[in-house]
């Protein structure tokens, strides 16, 4: 950056000739190669960053499909299933039906065995639900710290009042 000028006349010749002066000139950089080489730096780190935005996300595969992926999915056929296959599958279609009844529909429609799993299954279903409601009643609570009011300068001024009183008195009463 920095070069060396050694040119003075000499005295016998008026030609300029090398000589033991020398000159140190700063050669000084055009606003614009500043400018270019600061666009190539910040493209460069944009480049990079938009880079490893990209992946930190997983690739997303395909969505899944609609209907079911293995016939471990699918119901045996009516003809083929045993005794004991056919009645799970009218449980578990009749649970179907009522597991959705209101309380009021229940009571109407049902009885037996089958109430007491409705009943018992909404229970479970109301109590989880009241569990839920308090953990979230702490969670808002612990998240939201309820703040102290900045005590005004009167305030202040009768608190100091009332200790320099407390403290006299106290003192008068060792005494």
């Amino acid at each position: 950056f920095f070069s060396i000028i050694r040119e003075s006349k000499h005295p016998s010749s008026s030609s300029p000739q090398r000589c033991c002066h020398f000159v140190l000139r700063h050669q000084r950089r055009l606003p614009i190669q500043k400018l270019t080489s600061t666009m190539k730096l910040g493209t460069a780190v944009v480049f990079a960053s938009a880079i490893a935005g990209a992946s930190a996300f997983g690739v997303m595969g395909p969505a899944a499909p609609a209907r079911p992926s293995t016939s471990l999915n699918a119901r045996i056929a009516e003809s083929d299933m045993t005794p004991e296959q056919l009645e799970i599958t009218q449980l578990t279609d009749r649970w179907v039906e009522i597991r959705l009844y209101s309380d009021e529909e229940a009571q109407e429609k049902l009885s037996g065995e089958e109430l007491e799993a409705h009943t018992r299954y909404h229970q479970t279903i109301k109590d989880d639900i009241e569990k839920m409601k308090v953990i979230a009643e702490m969670m808002v609570k612990s998240v939201e710290i309820p703040q102290v009011a900045k005590k005004s300068k009167t305030q202040r001024k009768k608190d100091a009042w009332a200790k320099k009183q407390a403290l006299a008195a106290a003192r008068a009463a060792e005494q």
